[in-house]
């Protein structure tokens, strides 16, 4: 659905690992006819969403924002693609539609593709009034801080269903409307490559690249520079290159509070080993600094990351990560890691108030009529204060952080005294001013939600 809602806001060839990364191509978009162009715009948009609508509604059924994935092939090796970005950490300011729109942090811009046309709305402006003309057949991935580049891929596919070339393209918006043309630069890499994130200063661009590792299934994230079309090695905390490969299942994103960074949950891990020579874990957050330029994989305990991605879930306050594994230890378990340190500082095993909670959210949500064979019920986790808010389908409950009591007067009655939304849970974004925002499917729009009484 679209939510809609008013503004409440408290290329040169580099060879790695036998890849051969070629050239960039750019093409420069000039415009005319600005009443009739705007005029298409938004009817296009209009088109668009209901198309998007009925597209993203069948996908969420499915998966219910677990990262919706898509499977492609290179090297005879198949890997899951998410091709949806975080959502924004702040309440949009004008038409949002998760499943088809992508925002900056604080969602002041946000985007969204619309008849072969990127059409951006600006908070505090009239909605559609910027665009740039696409190629077709491009997926929007990512935003930069400012809002003003997007970046997009096109897969290159062979008879044998291969990915051997992506196209990554970056729409920039011009600095004076309407004097200035757009710009859209492609750049043209070999092999199977994943826009993330843009770097603050918008220079370069955060890519998975799955070309670079040296055993298959396995990938590095690197920068991909934006004015040579190169890409780069990463750097760690202390700036020494980071070459490092890393593999896992599936990820889920979400934004730091003000911090800069992004935070992405991977699972089911195999065989893996740092650059610094210590064995990896079965899951692990990776923590990649926008601001600074740097990435970390934060391990996490060895009981972590075995099951299901749809049961492990990712919070992060302002020096905290929060991550909860309903399959790890005994009964599911709780982790939290200082962002400052980035080290696990304390695991908790789930009291049976917490485990009884959410089975019976589990099962709730489970037999929610109109869900399709395989569907299967996702955990969504966020943070205020020294809470937790945890939700599934169309249900959240709020627990205590440090104990993980639920935060009623009856403990055995837990489930009874859980928040109702407004509908299936689609995603809950830590704010960075007061309680969390869930966002669902049908609703009218994130709700503002804070836990009923403080915790001590």
């Amino acid at each position: 659905m679209t939510f809609t809602l008013d503004e409440s806001r408290g290329s040169a060839t580099d060879t790695v690992g036998g890849a051969s990364h070629s050239t960039t191509t750019t093409d420069t978009v000039h415009r005319s006819g600005r009443g009739a162009r705007i005029v298409l715009a938004v009817l296009a948009l209009a088109m668009a969403v209901a198309a998007v609508t009925a597209t993203v509604d069948a996908r969420r059924s499915n998966h219910d924002h677990v990262a919706s994935e898509s499977a492609l092939t290179a090297h005879g090796e198949t890997y899951s693609v998410a091709v949806e970005p975080p959502l924004p950490g702040r309440r949009p300011a004008g038409p949002f539609d998760p499943g088809a729109s992508v925002a900056n942090y604080d969602a002041s811009v946000a985007a969204t593709v619309a008849d072969s046309a990127l059409v951006f709305s600006e908070a505090g402006g009239p909605p559609n009034r910027l665009w740039a003309d696409l190629p077709a057949g491009y997926e929007l991935r990512a935003l930069s801080t400012s809002g003003t580049k997007a970046a997009l891929v096109h897969y290159d596919v062979d008879a044998a269903g291969r990915v051997v070339g992506s196209d990554i393209l970056i729409a920039e918006r011009p600095p004076a409307w309407p004097v200035d043309p757009a710009t859209v630069n492609i750049h043209h890499l070999d092999g199977l490559v994943e826009p993330e994130a843009f770097a603050t200063d918008g220079r370069s661009l955060f890519v998975i690249d799955h070309q670079a590792g040296s055993e298959p299934g396995t990938y590095r994230v690197r920068p991909l520079d934006l004015e040579t079309g190169q890409l780069e090695e990463m750097l760690g905390p202390d700036k020494q290159p980071l070459i490092e490969d890393m593999n896992g299942a599936g990820r889920r994103q979400v934004w730091g509070l003000g911090d800069g960074r992004l935070y992405t949950l991977y699972i089911r891990q195999t065989d893996h080993v740092h650059a610094s020579g210590r064995p990896g874990t079965d899951g692990f957050v990776h923590i990649l600094d926008l601001d600074e330029e740097w990435a970390f994989c934060l391990d996490l305990p060895p009981s972590f990351g075995k099951g299901d991605l749809a049961t492990t879930a990712l919070a992060v306050g302002s020096r905290t990560v929060a991550v909860l594994d309903l399959s790890a230890g005994e009964g599911g378990q709780l982790a939290y890691a200082s962002t400052v340190d980035r080290a696990v500082t304390e695991v908790i095993d789930l009291p049976l108030s917490f485990r009884q909670t959410m089975k019976a959210m589990l099962v709730a949500a489970g037999e929610q009529p109109g869900r399709p064979p395989g569907w299967q019920p996702t955990v969504h986790l966020a943070m205020h204060g020294t809470s937790l808010a945890v939700g599934v389908g169309e249900a959240l409950v709020w627990f205590d952080g440090a104990t993980l009591e639920p935060l009623v007067d009856d403990l055995d009655q837990a489930y009874d005294e859980r928040v109702e939304l407004d509908g299936p849970l689609y995603g809950l974004t830590t704010l960075t001013g007061s309680g969390v925002l869930a966002w669902t499917i049908g609703g009218e729009g994130p709700e503002q939600l804070t836990p009923p009484r403080t915790t001590p």
